[in-house]
């Protein structure tokens, strides 16, 4: 089968959203289907970048517009730094200080550049994308003919680009979350709520990352339960490994790690606070940019925190095996859950959850598979059960009541997810080859 899937978000970029096509278009190809996507052109910084997947063919377009402009200076300056490939100077060429903690005056640039445009271009800045995107499937479409074509939200340009250009080829929509959702800006919560109808309405199936989301989309758009396919986020399986409990020393540290971006809806400033206030408790961070508060909270106290700047993936998924307690900080929106809960599944280490609040689906997948504790994401419970983890790890016995296993997270392989993808497109262009037949006849 040909598959041609559309999505900005994709290798090299290492998004949640392009880690999570990275794996399926991994399966996929390895399951023998021709795999063809369309993305845009972008320059990453190396230590964001990840791999295109053996066996996947990228057919590239210009980002348009200023990002096009601006992914062709990333460009020149790093062919120009090739001969040197210092660390340092790579993440200055891509507009970051060296830590990654803060951008520089270029990243800065960049940045108001993206959210002026992001201000009167629907969804973002990503939208000028979309006609050297048209213009390429224009070219790509009578060439490739594919059997199915996915489109990949986010970011939502996609989706409206896959309903522009599909024409009788079945297609599905990868929404992930809903394109209306807690954060869209209000003023294009409208478009937002039409665009997410009409995919509803038109895509031959959707597939959503969560239960609620499925329960979501069935009441805003009375979409029927057997067009909506719950895939969520999933890890790579490398095999458990068992640590000891007690560390070096009398009094060891409590070792935390948390790796990915903060955002508005997954503050740390409770997490930090907390930190601070326990004794033999350390965190270390893996994240490309903080803001500048919590930046200045964490180099005050050095001793506490350490801030590992940007990291690759595959670094990513080494130091979370190595550290005793993983942090996972809940969206506000019921209808989400973090894909690095999933990606810590992989890593078999306990994970201390941060609640955001009541009907969180974080905190009850993690419990219901005794892969960790939760409390609320607030400074005087965080550090309450911070001082009862030291205490066991203390006493050789932190993740005695733990199951950390492979076993009860298996379905979450994105070998297994895989699968569940694989099946649905083939039913899905099994059956539009069946309409398309009998209509003929």
């Amino acid at each position: 089968m040909r598959i041609l899937l559309l999505a900005y978000a994709f290798p090299p970029l290492a998004t949640p959203q392009a880690l999570r096509w990275y794996y399926f278009s991994r399966e996929l190809a390895a399951r023998g289907h021709d795999v063809h996507v369309l993305a845009p052109d972008l320059v990453v910084d190396e230590a964001e970048s990840i791999e295109v997947p053996r066996g996947v063919t990228v057919h590239r377009c210009s980002p348009g517009g200023l990002t096009a402009q601006i992914h062709q200076h990333r460009r020149r300056r790093q062919d120009a730094r090739a001969l040197e490939p210092a660390p340092a100077l790579v993440a200055a060429a891509a507009g970051a200080t060296e830590n990654g903690a803060e951008l520089n005056w270029k990243g800065r640039l960049h940045r108001n550049i993206d959210s002026s445009l992001s201000y009167f271009m629907y969804p973002d800045s990503t939208s000028q994308w979309l006609p050297p995107a048209r213009a390429q499937l224009q070219r790509l479409l009578p060439y490739l003919r594919p059997d199915v074509l996915i489109g990949s939200h986010e970011p939502a340009g996609v989706l409206q680009l896959a309903l522009d250009v599909r024409g009788d080829t079945p297609w599905i929509a990868d929404l992930g979350d809903p394109v209306l959702a807690s954060y869209t800006p209000a003023r294009w919560r409208r478009k937002a709520q039409a665009l997410e109808a009409r995919v509803c309405r038109e895509a031959d199936h959707v597939i959503v990352t969560t239960e609620a989301t499925r329960s979501c989309l069935m009441h805003r758009h009375a979409t029927s339960a057997q067009r909506i396919a719950v895939v969520p986020q999933g890890f790579d399986a490398c095999g458990p490994t068992r640590r000891t409990n007690a560390g070096t020393g009398a009094q060891p540290d409590l070792n935390l790690f948390y790796g990915g971006r903060f955002y508005p809806f997954r503050d740390p400033g409770a997490l930090i606070e907390a930190v601070l206030s326990v004794s033999g408790v350390r965190l270390h961070v893996a994240t490309p940019e903080l803001a500048p508060a919590i930046r200045r909270m964490c180099q005050a106290n050095p001793e506490k925190i350490e801030l590992l700047g940007r990291l690759t993936h595959t670094a990513t998924r080494s130091l979370q095996q190595s550290h005793d307690v993983l942090v996972n900080i809940g969206n506000r929106s019921p209808e989400q859950t973090p894909g690095k809960l999933f990606e810590y599944f992989g890593a078999f280490r306990p994970i201390l959850h941060l609640s955001s609040g009541e009907h969180d689906p974080a905190e009850d997948l993690l419990l219901r598979h005794s892969r960790g504790w939760s409390c609320a994401n607030e400074p005087a419970a965080i550090a309450e059960v911070l001082r009862q983890l030291v205490q066991r790890k203390r006493a050789g016995r932190l993740d005695d009541d733990l199951d950390l296993g492979l076993e009860t997270v298996a379905a979450y392989q994105w070998r297994t997810l895989g699968g569940e993808i694989d099946r649905l497109l083939q039913r899905v262009a099994g059956y539009a080859g069946q309409r398309r037949h009998t209509s003929s006849a």
